[in-house]
């Protein structure tokens, strides 16, 4: 990894305090004032350039998610949650909604997961944090965390589709299939019609039921 730029800075700035340190008055002190109006220049157009270097990363993980294709029969439901508006708060909690959202579209579940649990003890019950929460650690197969954050969602929420589809999908990898029947059919009665994932995964609890399950069932994916 590339060494970060701060550390040079950081030496540059204790080398004008021990300045400050010794100076004693006069030209020294001027030579001083000049130098800490030089270096806070300095940083302020490096933040500058971060910031726009930031942007451009952000059109990168768009571009990425364009690319990504879908993955092989009865994976985790795709991820396609719309970025979060970064806005001006006093705590700073949406900064970090913001990354966990790119984090989880770059595949860093384990990134996202922190950041989205730091965005929760800045904003606690923050209802859109817990489902991206939810969706990083459903990804990163810790099935049992996943379930009990979707269900915080779905207590406040319980018309939120996305969710249950994310719990039938987490029942169905725990073989919990009449949960997961059960949530995937609610959630097609919000949307108004089954929605193709849910139909899919729904179909696929049914045939690993096999000879338990009632009865055959027709099922047009359309």
């Amino acid at each position: 990894m590339v060494d970060s730029p701060v550390r040079a800075l950081r030496a540059e700035y204790d080398t004008i305090a021990r300045q400050l340190d010794t100076t004693t008055g006069g030209p020294e002190r001027e030579v001083v004032k000049r130098e800490i109006i030089a270096f806070f220049k300095q940083v302020d157009s490096l933040i500058g350039e971060l910031s726009e270097l930031k942007e451009e990363i952000r059109k990168l993980v768009d571009r990425y998610k364009q690319l990504a294709t879908s993955t092989a029969e009865a994976s985790a439901p795709e991820f396609t949650g719309t970025r979060p508006a970064v806005h001006a708060d006093h705590i700073g909690a949406s900064t970090f909604i913001e990354k966990g959202w790119s984090l989880i579209s770059l595949g860093d579940h384990v990134g996202a997961i922190q950041a989205l649990q730091k965005a929760l003890q800045l904003s606690p019950g923050e209802t859109q944090a817990e489902s991206l929460l939810g969706w990083a650690q459903m990804l990163h197969e810790e099935y049992d965390d996943a379930l009990g954050t979707f269900q915080k969602v779905l207590m406040k929420e319980p018309a939120n589709s996305l969710a249950r589809i994310n719990v039938g999908y987490i029942c169905l990898k725990k073989r919990i299939f009449g949960e997961a029947i059960e949530h995937l059919s609610k959630a097609g009665d919000v949307r108004g019609r089954p929605d193709l994932s849910a139909e899919g995964a729904e179909a696929r609890a049914e045939l690993d039921r096999g000879p338990l399950r009632a009865g055959p069932r027709v099922l047009v994916l359309g």
